[in-house]
């Protein structure tokens, strides 16, 4: 047997044997059972690879092995059964050693392994490589089904039987898992490697199920800081029986329950909801919805339809007389050309009936041949199909070698195990043109088929004549491709395991007699890659383009495309010469190139391909992408620095529902350009050591295109005046406050915030700006629904007294005025900075004209904390501001909000509301560790919270009360915490408020405890008891119908009347006396389960806006009530009280982290929070608290939501100026000029840096 390496076909001997599996490199059988004997001990019963003993380190700088695993391309293994049941139980038999690369498949495999408990065996190890797909495969048995890693790699329909762990990922950058069932395993992946180094990169299950199994997924605990090699995770259409923990860490930190049963889709990683705001989050759900003509039958137990497949055709039932064998008719010898031949034998048996058998061999081309509707077409050993001659030498008029259909064909084609490549110059190929538009989903398919473009013995496209130079450009005889495959707009096409490389190394090898192969670079040159513009369906399952010029991947126009996982690299030689060379002429001949007029050298597109274009296009999903640019002209310092080039993905003007899942980026400076905006790779670097791998896990940017969507869609019943696109603002962002031990030191307060909330229609111009003795005195203006956090500072002074700063703000195109003031009082006894709100030029309804409001400084760990001012309303309503606002705050506001459904209304809410005092308590429980608020239900009403979390629990012999209680599995210490309010209480503070207040008050009863009898929940008869107090709710709303969140604020409080609603998780509730089960109040309430305020503000505004786009579009509208959960969970309880965190850590970033986050298409409906009101934390009564949270919600309900005419209501427009002049900001300013009021109508996803007039937005 020969051995060849690196497993490329020689365009004269198509066929070779491989030493080390010792079979050809295509195992193609009928199933048949493998069974080694007892003795057999191994890395696999069958291998891929083998290792050379004492052979030191191969070429990849890993230990050598006959073939380098990132370049073993080209192999083949279907239809066995491997049984290694009877091999030693202990000597870690593998099935399968399997370590391969691209253009690889490995499919209709079961394999049988031990089920003995301490069983080592398992059915594949996998330890690198660079894949791939895998199909159609059972694992049953074994300590694992899947043990190893990979680059990255597709995986479809893969079935796991009672495998201790299924799989474990000990690395990755991405791999997608489609269609897998595990059932009676321990663990379903585990994605940890054995040196507790996180290296899994990312992973995406995707309609799957789970049952029987402890664990779905185990991870290293995930963390939102950079660099830590956090594992991104996507869960789509995935469901839970059975299972106890569908995702969790080997800390014993639940990322997500098993009892969820099943969810839509769930990530862990940085998400993007807008382009142009990284967000990240530790777990959360949402809904991604998918174009039906890419959809299966709904014929499973999961959330929704799984995308469409179909396995790779075998024709098992055709009898052998129907097969009409190429060779019979053609040659295939490398030499004859074969044109005529080849097309008259598709033309005479391209039917249903016949299979046309493609023996293996080079079959010369020298012009088009155009394959049939009907066709079906089965190659051996990838016979190859070369073009070759003058007809595809032209680059300006390019040409296709394999044309499949014509255009407009309807009907069915299925191709197989064919390789497109070429010889000599053909600049003007185009490998395959695709024109067929199935008659149904998946029958116009092609499956393990590839494009290869040089670096083959006999392609006169090698290191030889095209070697790999560093300066200048190779001659024309190295062009070799104008296109690789073409997808045509009304084409729709099934692609699985489909591989198109222009080469980039000669994959031959020169010396058979030496075990090492340096696979010697070279310069090929091809334009594009793949090319998308079909608006029918399509699937791309585990496809790849490497190494053209202007792109890999250009979805343009196109419509309805699933494509994952997907994978590609930039050209080595790249940018010596710089795109568009050596193919300058040819830009703009096909449809969707890349305009490289003024393209200077460095800057995005201009240095290197795009890996990824998505251009006007809608309806694209991608679910996991790994793009990789390795070299600068054959070099690879760059890896580290992420600067081998300037940007991976093109994302321009596109129609929505453009959705990337689990997208991995090495070695450039930007992931993303999205219609300008740059998504860098290092703010979202996954690792600190090589290759410095990027990862996002979500990229699906709905809140980019809501304006000009409500835009278009609203100007047939409004004029534009009224309904103006909101500004796109950028502003200084904000500090959180320190992490450390929150113990105060004491000394004085000389630094500090001011966190200016705008919840007005006006700018907000900084006028005069002046500070003496003061290290930080900066200043900013603040759009119209913006916040800005200004920073001060004290000077180091012995003599304080005269140390002072003034800054002046007028709100543009009014006379109101008001004045920030700093000063130092040397008779003030707590010896405090001092900062004065003036109300000079302006009155409130809570503040007269000319009143100085004093806010001493509020100190904290390293001078940290913030004051935070409110100011909404506008001239013709008047204004509110956050030193005192309404009591009654929604009957105040009504005349604006009425006409709104309650979900798009906002409030503020209390955690664990009944919590403010503590009536018994657990051993280790205590004030610090369970109280979450300092006002009881009646005071927390008046400081405005109308959302209460009120868990009821039985303690103290058989009392009704509220509790805050957890369970404590370390050292088996159980259930700790405490009582609260009694249930009577609560409902005569409710009762007092609903007499004086005609408010709406929402009571969400949950978690409920009988601490007298094992906590154990409520039984029926424990919450008949509970719904029996609060029968004594006045104001209570029975006999609703429907979801109560759709109804509108007048439908409950319009008659002047206060409303209670009542809401339960459990019981026989009582719909007719106001008590409703929760199924008829929908609600989106994840808290974020962390310590960290960074961290959580990330998650909460991540779920906020995945789960928040309120628009008209049906298809693109998420509306469910929303509660913006800003807790932080106390985990240092040694260090921390829980008023330490969500006072000293989390208040202050709600204003400006928070608010700023918000927009007219995603703003929540609940400000949910410990210690409503309490900006300090000696700040314990009525009096003490402030109404910053309150006036908060009610700037988010006048200015942010009234932009939004699809939510209706009122609003606080101000009159229209007759001629808007631009406004020069202040120096250091961040507010953008002010400019006419513009609408876009186009279609594209832009970002607009606009400030506008007016009140709403269709």
């Amino acid at each position: 047997m020969q051995r060849r390496d690196n497993q490329e076909f020689h365009p004269l001997f198509p066929i070779w044997h491989i030493p080390c599996q010792l079979h050809d490199r295509d195992l193609l059988r009928k199933p048949v059972n493998w069974r080694p004997a007892s003795s057999f001990v191994g890395l696999g019963v069958l291998s891929t690879n083998h290792y050379v003993e004492g052979g030191g380190a191969g070429p990849d700088g890993n230990p050598k092995e006959w073939y380098v695993t990132t370049a073993n391309f080209y192999r083949q293994i279907r239809n066995f059964r491997i049984d290694i049941t009877a091999t030693n139980q202990g000597a870690y038999v593998a099935a399968l050693h399997y370590q391969i690369a691209q253009a690889t498949s490995l499919s209709n495999v079961d394999f049988i392994v031990s089920t003995e408990p301490g069983t080592t065996q398992q059915a594949i190890f996998t330890e690198n490589g660079s894949g791939g797909v895998m199909s159609d495969l059972t694992f049953t048995g074994g300590n694992f089904g899947i043990y190893g890693g990979n680059q990255q790699f597709t995986a479809q329909r893969l079935k796991f039987t009672n495998c201790k762990t299924a799989v474990q990922l000990i690395w990755d950058w991405g791999w997608m898992w489609k269609n897998i069932e595990i059932t009676g395993s321990a663990t379903g992946f585990k994605l940890m490697s054995e040196d507790s180094v996180p290296r899994t990169g990312s992973i995406m299950v995707i309609d799957s199920i789970f049952r029987d199994t402890d664990t779905a997924l185990l991870t290293f605990p995930a963390t939102a800081e950079k660099g830590r090699g956090t594992t991104g995770i996507t869960l789509d259409n995935v469901a839970f029986e059975e299972v106890r923990n569908a995702v969790a860490d080997n800390e014993g930190k639940v990322y997500l329950a098993g009892s969820v049963l099943s969810v839509d889709t769930w990530a862990i990683g940085p998400v993007y909801f807008d382009i142009s705001q990284r967000d990240y989050t530790l777990g959360m759900d949402f809904t991604t919805k998918r174009e039906s003509t890419l959809l299966a039958d709904q014929s499973t137990s999961l959330p929704k339809a799984p995308f469409f497949e179909r396995q790779k055709p075998q024709y098992e039932a055709i009898p052998a007389s129907k097969f009409v064998h190429m060779k019979d008719h053609a040659k295939g010898d490398g030499v004859t050309d074969d044109t005529a031949a080849f097309q008259s034998v598709l033309s005479q048996y391209a039917s249903s009936d016949n299979i046309i058998f493609v023996d293996a061999g080079s079959y010369i081309l020298t012009d088009t041949i155009t394959i049939p509707v009907g066709a079906k077409i089965v190659g051996e050993g990838w016979s190859q199909l070369v073009a070759f001659g003058p007809n595809f030498q032209d680059e300006r008029n390019p040409r296709p070698l394999v044309r499949v259909g014509n255009d407009g064909d309807h009907g069915d084609v299925e191709i197989q195990d064919l390789l497109f490549t070429t010889k000599g110059p053909t600049a003007g190929a185009v490998l395959v043109e695709w024109n067929i538009k199935a008659t149904c989903s998946g029958c116009a398919g092609m499956w393990d088929s590839h494009v290869r473009i040089g670096g083959a013995t006999g392609t006169e496209l090698t290191s030889t004549e095209c070697p790999a130079i560093t300066s200048g450009v190779n001659d024309d005889g190295c062009k070799s491709g104008s296109l690789m495959m073409h997808i045509t707009r009304s084409a729709s096409a099934y692609m699985e395991n489909v591989w198109l490389w222009t080469a980039d190394h000669d994959i031959d090898d020169p010396d058979l007699q030496d075990d090492n192969n340096t696979l010697i670079q070279t310069s090929v040159y091809s334009a594009r890659g793949l090319l998308v513009e079909s608006t029918e369906a399509t699937w791309l399952y585990g496809t790849s383009s490497e190494h053209a010029v202007y792109y890999q991947y250009n979805f343009y126009k196109a419509q309805k495309v699933f494509a994952g996982m997907i994978q590609t690299e930039s050209p080595y030689y790249q940018p010596t010469p710089m795109p568009p060379a050596p193919f300058e002429s040819a830009v703009g001949i096909f449809s969707g190139d890349p305009n490289y007029e003024r393209c200077p050298h460095g800057s995005p597109g201009c240095d290197a391909s795009w890996a990824l274009r998505i251009i006007e296009s809608s309806e694209i999903y991608i679910a996991g992408a790994g793009l990789y640019s390795w070299f600068t002209t054959y070099t690879q310092e760059c890896i580290a620095t992420r600067s081998c080039q300037n940007s991976m993905i093109q994302l321009e003007g596109n129609n929505g529902r453009v959705r990337i899942h689990n997208l991995i980026s090495i070695g450039a400076t930007n992931m993303i350009i999205s219609d300008g905006t740059q998504v860098t790779s290092e703010a979202n670097l996954a690792v600190d050591y090589h290759p410095y791998w990027s990862q996002i896990t979500v990229v699906d940017p709905i809140h980019n295109t809501g304006a000009q969507r409500l835009i278009k869609q609203g100007l047939h019943t409004r004029n534009e005046d009224k309904c103006s696109v909101p500004p796109d603002v950028r502003v200084p962002g904000g500090r959180n406050p320190t992490d450390l031990p929150l113990v105060d030191i004491g000394g004085e307060a000389d630094h500090g915030y001011f966190t200016l909330v705008n919840g007005s229609p006006y700018n907000w111009i900084l006028t005069y700006n002046h500070s003496y003795q003061m290290d930080q005195w900066k200043w900013h203006d603040v759009p119209a629904g913006e916040s800005v956090q200004c920073e001060w500072q004290f000077a180091e002074s012995f003599n304080r007294f005269d140390d002072k700063g003034e800054a002046f703000y007028t709100l543009e195109g009014t006379n109101k005025t008001f004045q920030i003031w700093a000063r130092y009082y040397q008779d003030d006894p707590d010896n405090e900075f001092h900062l004065h709100v003036l109300y000079d030029g302006l009155e409130t309804k809570d503040v007269p004209k000319g009143t100085s409001l004093d806010y001493p400084s509020r100190g904290g760990i390293g001078d940290m904390r913030a004051i935070n001012w409110v100011l909404t309303g506008s001239e013709t309503e008047g204004f509110w501001s956050s030193h005192k606002p309404p009591i009654a705050w929604m009957s105040s506001i009504l005349h604006i909000i009425g006409d709104r459904k309650l979900k798009h209304v906002c409030m503020p809410g209390s955690h664990d509301a009944g919590m403010s005092k503590l009536d018994g308590h657990t051993q280790f429980s205590n004030e610090g560790n369970t109280l979450t608020q300092y006002l009881n239900v009646y005071d927390q009403l008046r400081r405005g919270s109308r959302y209460f979390d009120v868990r009821p629990a039985i303690g103290n012999g058989g009392k009704y009360l509220t509790g805050h209680y957890g369970y404590i599995d370390i050292l088996e210490i159980g259930w700790q915490g405490g009582n609260g309010e009694s249930i009577q209480e609560i409902v005569d503070g409710i009762n007092r408020f609903t007499a004086e207040n005609p408010e709406l008050i929402i009571i969400n009863l949950d978690l409920t405890l009988d601490t007298d009898n094992g906590y154990k929940p409520f039984n029926d008869e424990q919450w008949s008891k509970t719904f029996d107090l609060f029968e004594g709710v006045t104001h209570r709303r029975g006999g609703l119908q429907g979801d109560l969140s759709e109804k509108k604020m007048n439908e409950y409080i319009g008659n002047g009347q206060a409303c209670v609603i009542i809401i339960a998780s459990g019981g026989p509730t009582r719909p007719d006396k106001g008590i409703y089960s929760t199924r008829q109040f929908p609600r989106y309430d994840s808290y974020s389960n962390t310590d960290q305020i960074d961290t959580m503000a990330a998650d909460q505004i991540a779920k906020l806006k995945g789960n928040r786009n309120l628009v008209p579009n049906d298809g693109e509208r998420k509306d469910i009530f929303h509660v913006f959960s800003w807790t932080l969970t106390l985990t240092r309880v040694f260090e921390r009280t829980i008023a330490d965190q969500s006072i000293e850590l989390g208040y202050d970033p709600l204003f400006w982290r928070g608010y700023h986050s918000f927009t007219p298409f995603s703003y929540p409906s609940v400000l949910y929070m410990d210690f409503i009101g309490s900006a300090e934390q000696d700040t314990k009564t009525l009096e003490k608290t402030t109404g910053e949270v309150t006036a908060m919600a009610m700037a988010v309900n006048m200015q942010i939501a009234s932009q939004n005419c699809y939510v209706g209501g009122g609003s606080i427009e101000p009159k229209k100026p007759e001629s808007p002049v631009a406004h020069q900001p202040t120096p250091g300013s961040a507010s953008p000029p002010l400019r006419p009021c513009l609408i876009s109508l186009t279609s594209a996803t832009l970002l607009i840096p606009l400030v506008f007039f007016y009140s709403c937005i269709f």
